[in-house]
């Protein structure tokens, strides 16, 4: 078995030099292409859907379904909104009208039956008054 000999490394000026900043190391590997592995990757994806014409067919009729969807709930809830704005608008826009007893307020009344025989509040409501 032979080896093929490596095509030469050509490095950025300053990569070789040992005295040469840290910054300089990160900023050429963050300007590396990474266009071979993304192109690999489409290139296996279009192959599959080339086979397999019908899993395409359903991935995008599914995302536009999910798109649909997804517009339609938001429309939905957007004038579920307004409408809820509305009624609440409607009904506490004013002061309701309310029962009050022209003698003014009684005093507090038992709250269970069972207070109520044994001629007592509960505890709760004598802590209040």
């Amino acid at each position: 078995m032979t080896s093929r000999p490596r095509p030469p490394v050509h490095l950025a000026p300053n990569t070789q030099d040992p005295a040469a900043p840290p910054a300089a190391a990160a900023t050429l590997r963050a300007h590396r292409p990474r266009l071979p592995m993304t192109r690999a990757a489409l290139t296996a994806l279009l192959s599959h859907w080339r086979r397999h014409p019908l899993q395409l067919a359903t991935l995008v009729l599914g995302l536009a379904l999910a798109t649909a969807l997804w517009s339609g709930v938001q429309a939905i809830n957007a004038e579920a909104r307004a409408a809820y704005d509305r009624a609440a608008a409607a009904v506490g826009g004013g002061v309701l009208p309310a029962l009050v007893d022209p003698a003014g307020p009684s005093p507090r009344r038992p709250t269970s039956p069972c207070a109520a025989r044994a001629g007592s509040s509960p505890p709760w409501s004598r802590a209040a008054s």
